[in-house]
């Protein structure tokens, strides 16, 4: 009877963690049947100048399992916007790539939900 008092008691326990865990979004498909997904509580908006954000990523294959996470960064410059992968390359131009144009699109879509943070010229997204 202890055993399935504590196993109820740790299924319970762990599902429970899925809840606290991170929202990710989901904002496009890969030809390859491969998804992108933001990391919604990771997204941070600039809010000094023009417009610009960085964030986490996560690429997930067609099965649901993680491929890898990614830190991006997103801004406009001299009428253009461009993005960088931490670790990778810098200075692409977004609306070059499908992916890119779909999460620009959604963090516009979306800047309206952040707050403010501590930071003056900082706005987070937050559940």
């Amino acid at each position: 009877m202890k055993k399935i008092i504590f196993l109820v008691t740790f299924i319970v326990f762990v599902f429970n963690l899925n809840f606290c865990s991170a929202k990710d979004v989901w904002v496009y498909n890969y030809p390859n049947g491969n998804r992108l997904y933001i990391v919604y509580e990771s997204v941070v908006y600039g809010v000094r100048t023009s417009f610009y954000a960085y964030f986490r990523v996560k690429h997930v294959n067609d099965s649901g399992n993680l491929i890898k996470t990614e830190k991006w960064e997103i801004g406009q410059d001299e009428g253009d916007w461009w993005y960088g992968i931490t670790g990778e390359s810098k200075g692409l131009r977004v609306y070059d790539y499908e992916d890119s144009t779909a999460v620009l699109n959604w963090l516009k879509e979306h800047r309206h939900e952040a707050k403010n943070t501590s930071r003056p010229y900082e706005k987070v997204l937050s559940d």
